[in-house]
């Protein structure tokens, strides 16, 4: 998988949105990649129709990489996955599925919706952070 730098694939810094209505899990999130990936910007939304209200808005740029929470109370992973990707500037996007049990979800699913990866969450900070430094290409 070759990386995205920046937004658009322009040079500059890489940053990711995690979409995740559990607060410490974001927090555990952002320690992992920290630990892989210092120097990457990451930003935060609680479910899926914010972080769409954010990204439609511009009041967020549009990240290079996407870690969306399968099992969140008030989003359905499907319909915000369609949504974000009928955004304009979102056909680069990795987009990757973040949950605590991988989820029933087909190769050609996976491949209509354009998921990039499915990462399972992790027991410890740095398992997870051996997770993130596979998915996230900074150069």
């Amino acid at each position: 998988m070759s990386g995205i730098h920046g937004a658009l694939g322009a040079p500059g810094p890489i940053s990711c949105l995690v979409i995740d209505d559990d607060t410490e899990d974001q927090e555990i999130f952002l320690l992992a990649l920290q630990q892989s990936h210092p120097t990457v910007s990451c930003s935060f939304s609680c479910d899926g129709n914010e972080a769409v209200k954010l990204l439609e808005s511009n009041n967020l740029p549009i990240p290079d990489y996407i870690f969306l929470d399968w099992n969140m109370v008030l989003s359905d992973p499907i319909d915000c996955i369609r949504q974000l990707r009928a955004l304009q500037g979102t056909a680069h996007i990795n987009i990757n599925i973040l949950s605590g049990e991988i989820p029933m979800i087909t190769d050609h699913d996976m491949q209509e919706l354009g998921i990039s990866k499915v990462i399972r969450k992790q027991g410890t900070i740095p398992d997870l952070s051996n997770e993130l430094r596979k998915v996230v290409v900074t150069g």
